[in-house]
């Protein structure tokens, strides 16, 4: 009898220990690999929007932080733009063919090029491309700072979003204040519908615990918020979000955008 006790114990403390391996195995699992996983997903394009303020001169910052990317151009274009609210809207357009199709080409030319497009006593800023990369980095001056805006693209077919971000940290000023990133990748689905795979990573969400899960529908698709507690949240109506993912139907099939803590691009 005392045996068959023992063997109770240590079958119960196995399926604990077993219990808990799997949910500290759940947790661990980055959120948006399990989604292009789930979703039978290929990554197409990834971008970073990164916004910061410091007390030192802006241009200079903008200039250092190319360099350190390795994206400065010596001779860059210039294209003057006297409007001071310029918006970079082709940029951050993730739907522009001409680049999706670019995948497609092995030995894509790789010369960095800058275009200034603002260059006066309030605002710097310079456009960049090189390779399968793009952006932009604007210095903008308020009062005793200089608010910085960085955006940049990479056209991709694997998630390499962290090593993008690590990458976006060395280079940023070490006295720099008010850091918030913006990060989203974007993938094409194999072969599933937009409301088949809307369903899939609603059901994933809500598995691993998510909520203020909320969708609304646009024209092409679903766009939807969720709190994973996996990400720094915002709050949107009083309620704390970190996750944002979009379905969406394009002429060539059904991609998807996950985003966090939202998709700070238009779509």
């Amino acid at each position: 009898m005392k045996i068959k006790k023992i063997y109770i114990l240590c079958v119960i403390i196995i399926s604990i220990m077993f219990f808990m391996e799997n949910v500290m195995a759940i947790e661990n699992k980055d959120l948006i690999n399990e989604i292009l996983s789930k979703t039978k997903s290929s990554t197409v394009e990834m971008g970073i929007s990164v916004y910061y303020d410091i007390n030192t001169n802006g241009k200079d910052e903008c200039i250092k932080w190319l360099k350190d990317m390795n994206l400065y151009d010596n001779n860059p274009s210039e294209k003057s733009v006297y409007d001071d609210n310029y918006t970079y809207e082709g940029l951050l357009k993730t739907e522009n063919n001409v680049q999706i199709k670019d995948l497609n080409v092995r030995d894509k030319d790789k010369n960095v090029k800058n275009k200034i497009t603002i260059n006066n006593n309030n605002v710097y800023c310079r456009e960049f491309e090189n390779g399968y990369i793009y952006g932009y980095i604007e210095s903008r001056k308020d009062g005793d700072v200089n608010r910085i805006s960085i955006f940049i693209r990479k056209l991709s077919k694997k998630n390499s979003l962290n090593d993008l971000q690590r990458q976006i940290n060395i280079s940023i000023n070490k006295n720099a204040n008010n850091i918030n990133y913006y990060k989203y990748i974007k993938a094409k689905v194999s072969k599933d519908s937009v409301k088949i795979t809307q369903n899939k990573i609603e059901n994933y969400l809500k598995d691993i615990g998510s909520k203020n899960i909320s969708t609304v529908k646009v024209n092409t698709g679903f766009s939807s918020v969720a709190y994973t507690n996996k990400y720094t949240p915002i709050s949107d109506n009083g309620k704390l979000i970190d996750f944002n993912y979009a379905v969406i139907k394009s002429y060539d099939g059904v991609y998807i955008i996950l985003g966090t803590p939202i998709i700070d691009i238009t779509y």
